[in-house]
């Protein structure tokens, strides 16, 4: 749980940035950045830190996204691993898996072979 909950700090940091950016090009974004997690225990522990207490010594280290999802800056959602697209990316997948991912990507057109060609 802390890798995650380490990422989810990243993103956090990354979200500061962009807001940081976007407002020094006076493009204000509205509302919260959206972050999105796959482990649980990582996203309790975003939205009440002294959710875990084997987590302290990362908190300390860490510090910030408590404060972030306060002030309305992020939100963090869970997402099972196997809907995140990001994930297909890097994991072998078989034809069924890969129509599903093309699906979320909107990538993914059927269509039908014609007489005399050959899939390959």
């Amino acid at each position: 749980m802390e890798a995650e909950f380490i990422g989810l700090i990243k993103g956090n940091r990354e979200a500061i940035w962009l807001r940081g950016l976007f407002s020094e090009l006076e493009r204000l974004i509205q509302g919260p950045i959206p972050l999105i997690g796959d482990n649980k225990g990582a996203i309790n522990t975003a939205y009440n830190p002294k959710y875990y207490n084997r987590t302290k010594y990362t908190l300390l280290k860490y510090q910030g996204v408590k404060e972030s999802i306060t002030k309305g800056n992020i939100t963090i959602t869970y997402i099972p691993i196997g809907e995140i697209p990001v994930n297909r990316l890097i994991k072998a997948l078989t034809p069924a898996k890969h129509k599903q991912f093309l699906r979320l990507l909107n990538l993914f057109r059927p269509y039908k072979l014609q007489k005399g060609f050959a899939a390959n």
